[in-house]
């Protein structure tokens, strides 16, 4: 038990360690794009805490991994994945969790479904972008308008929409640029702000 213990503490000391070298090594390069994993963990986070909703629902299921960071914090986790594959290794991993949805299909045609559903805050995670190896690609390489356009029909005021990669929304692979994205976003809510936080497209009440 006591060497369990000793050896418990040890990894839990080099994994911080590690993660803060990464994090002053990517100050030190000028924080480019993409930041490290953590860095857009901490940025749900931070959001997730400030505004306090309850269910958060992801695009991009992927590994899983953004669901294990936030399994906790929220009261209700859905999640959306296109390969089926990753959607059956998904739905084995988090099996024991009650609180944890996974869906399988294309998320411009699961969010009309369950949003309905939905009568409270939202903190979104939008990250169903086709990023080649194990992803899946529907009919557009990032159904990232048909997803907003399922949130702004049902959207409830409060939640808060984070949209990952902002890099790539240069006008280009059915991405809009990020001025076409900020008019869309003012068309549809004149009440909502939007900025870019360390590759994260923010959008929240004022």
């Amino acid at each position: 038990l006591r060497k369990f213990t000793i050896k418990k503490i040890s990894n839990y000391i080099n994994y911080h360690i590690g993660k803060t070298l990464t994090y002053l090594d990517w100050v030190r390069k000028g924080k480019p794009v993409p930041p490290p994993n953590f860095i857009k963990e901490n940025t749900i986070k931070k959001y997730a805490k400030r505004f306090k909703p309850r269910v958060f629902v992801e695009t991009g299921t992927n590994y899983g991994e953004m669901i294990n960071v936030v399994k906790y914090l929220f009261s209700r986790v859905i999640s959306v994945e296109l390969n089926r594959e990753l959607y059956e290794k998904s739905k084995e991993r988090f099996k024991d969790y009650p609180n944890i949805e996974i869906f399988n299909g294309d998320s411009s045609d699961i969010l009309p479904k369950i949003l309905p559903q939905i009568k409270e805050p939202i903190l979104f995670w939008l990250d169903a972008h086709y990023s080649g190896d194990v992803t899946a690609q529907g009919q557009k390489e990032t159904p990232i308008i048909e997803e907003l356009e399922a949130i702004f029909n049902y959207y409830t005021k409060k939640s808060i929409i984070l949209i990952d990669d902002a890099r790539l929304f240069i006008g280009k692979n059915n991405y809009p640029s990020i001025e076409e994205l900020k008019n869309f976003i003012k068309k549809n809510n004149s009440e909502l702000r939007f900025k870019i936080e360390n590759d994260v497209i923010v959008i929240h009440c004022k």
